[in-house]
């Protein structure tokens, strides 16, 4: 989205928020905040306002060509989640020089660009319920202060500032450490790999050969080309952290990720400290996105 577009949407979503604006607004404008950076204070007004139902189709969309002289159909309800993300990977299936528009009997069409709107209200008000269930346990979370330990402790000095890597670098040989988080599916696990001594630290918060074998095999297919190490790498489990429920495994990949590259050593205290790491991982992320919209 340009500049320009990027104050005006955000001009508007004020004008909502202070009440100087009440009519309903369109798909497009909402559409046109939502693409980029925005927050639960300015976008959730503007978007209430939008008087589109929400509908069931029963049937996926079948994508046929934009007629030449067809008129741009107007959207009045929105369809689920999943039918409008199945009609949008249907069309990136077709040449990207022909205008397509995806019907779903008893609905209508749509165009592409109504399809992407539609999608990003959905994520949006997606993210407007988590952040609701944010807000109220931020307020509720507590943690004993004696529990904590180095390098945990350092967002009790909120001045601090936070740098960036421009680029992941990994192969770049000024660079010891390596390290990599990814999915295995709803599950995050980890590794850190010692350039100079050929070791590969792997983490799985649930302990699982399956999952450290993902692990291993991914690194090897990976990592070992980029890094010039295939077959010099020694793989290593990391055994002394398990996640103690079944939704921590992304805030245990991050803190021992830190402590290996502090060269910190485990406590099982730690584990006591499971909501101050959840806030103190979501301070940070807060502290990198906030930065001025539009690349100011």
């Amino acid at each position: 989205m340009k500049k320009e577009e990027c104050h005006l949407a955000l001009d508007v979503a004020e004008q909502y928020r202070t009440g100087k604006l009440k009519t309903p607004a369109k798909l497009e404008d909402v559409a046109r905040l939502l693409d980029g950076p925005y927050s639960l204070f300015h976008a959730k007004p503007m978007a209430e306002t939008l008087m589109l139902p929400y509908v069931n189709v029963q049937v996926p969309a079948q994508i046929q060509l934009y007629s030449a002289g067809q008129s741009v159909p107007v959207v009045k309800a929105i369809p689920q989640l999943e039918q409008v993300t199945e009609a949008l990977c249907a069309m990136e299936l077709c040449p990207k020089n022909l205008k397509m528009v995806a019907p779903w009997p008893g609905y209508g069409c749509v165009t592409r660009n109504q399809l992407e709107d539609m999608r990003l209200v959905h994520e949006a008000y997606q993210t407007f319920t988590l952040a609701n269930k944010t807000v109220p346990w931020m307020e509720t979370v507590e943690w004993d202060a004696r529990d904590m330990c180095a390098p945990f402790d350092d967002t009790r000095a909120v001045a601090k500032k936070l740098s960036v890597a421009k680029g992941l670098g990994a192969a770049n040989p000024k660079y010891d450490r390596v390290i990599g988080i990814f999915n295995g599916g709803a599950h995050w696990i980890a590794f850190v790999i010692e350039k100079n001594a050929n070791i590969c630290d792997m983490f799985d918060p649930l302990q699982s050969e399956r999952n450290y074998s993902a692990i291993e095999r991914r690194v090897r297919k990976v990592m070992e080309t980029v890094l010039g190490l295939e077959g010099k790498l020694d793989y290593k489990q990391i055994d002394w952290c398990k996640q103690q429920d079944g939704s921590s495994c992304g805030i245990w990949c991050i803190a021992v990720l830190e402590m290996l590259l502090a060269g910190a050593s485990w406590n099982d205290k730690i584990y006591k400290l499971q909501p101050y790491l959840r806030m103190r991982h979501l301070y940070k992320v807060i502290s990198l996105l906030m930065k001025p919209v539009c690349g100011e």
